[in-house]
């Protein structure tokens, strides 16, 4: 049985065709991930690593061995097919990874305003009409007035705005996760670290609005699997589109 999730559903928003490219036929592409997307994952790693040694034995690991964490993960991690446009600034990359962590264990510590619940979920929820979807989770946690916050960490140059937030779908789905597996939650909250902006943003759902957004979610779902001609879509995203070098419509200005 397919099992949806945010992104599976944001390619058929945003091009059906390159959804049959990738979820049906699945044509294999040529991918080098970049260093930005390295950098990304290194840092959510060094997060993980720092609030699952909380969970499981309250202890903090100290920032000194954090960064010494993030070296080795780096190191073992880099690859010389990793894409950088210019190599020049690869120490920056690295430095700007390392400030990030730094930036916000500092602004975090000792870490005791929020207790967490759960790290890096990999978690489903049946919807409405029997589909599955995926949760994954960065970091679930809860204050003391049992008010529960999906925390997603984001490594990207761009500042998500408040309005961005109160209309994203992805977090707000898995919102309606953590309600069926802790009824004693009384409000929760929507909350992204932009980690290189030092900055968090939230937002909240009410019951009512999860209600809605879950029937939408299951007509797109729908709506999916009733299409029998996917129709491309050409667009400014083409530009950046792993399949635009295989796909005839891809829109080239």
């Amino acid at each position: 049985m397919v099992v949806y999730s945010h992104s599976r559903l944001q390619t058929f928003e945003q091009c059906p065709y390159k959804y049959k490219l990738k979820y049906i036929d699945k044509v294999p592409v040529e991918y080098r991930k970049t260093v930005e997307a390295f950098v990304g994952e290194i840092v959510h790693k060094v997060l993980e690593i720092l609030f699952k040694r909380i969970l499981e034995t309250n202890q903090i690991i100290p920032k000194g061995e954090l960064l010494k964490i993030y070296d080795m993960l780096w190191e073992e991690g880099w690859d010389s097919d990793i894409l950088v446009n210019q190599p020049d600034k690869l120490p920056l990359y690295k430095f700007l990874g390392a400030k990030m962590i730094s930036e916000y264990y500092n602004r975090n510590y000792p870490f005791n305003d929020l207790k967490t619940v759960a790290v890096e979920t990999e978690e489903k929820i049946e919807l409405i009409d029997g589909s599955k979807y995926h949760i994954k989770i960065d970091r679930l946690a809860k204050d003391k007035g049992n008010n529960f916050y999906v925390i997603d960490y984001k490594t990207n140059n761009r500042m998500k705005t408040h309005e961005e937030a109160d209309k994203d779908r992805q977090l707000a789905m898995y919102s309606i996760w953590v309600l069926r597996n802790f009824p004693e939650a009384n409000l929760i909250y929507l909350r992204w670290d932009m980690l290189k902006h030092n900055e968090t943003v939230f937002s909240v759902r009410t019951k009512e609005q999860l209600k809605k957004l879950e029937k939408f979610v299951v007509s797109l779902i729908k709506d999916i699997e009733s299409t029998t001609e996917f129709i491309p879509r050409p667009s400014y995203l083409c530009k950046w589109c792993v399949y635009k070098n295989i796909c005839e419509y891809a829109k080239n200005d």
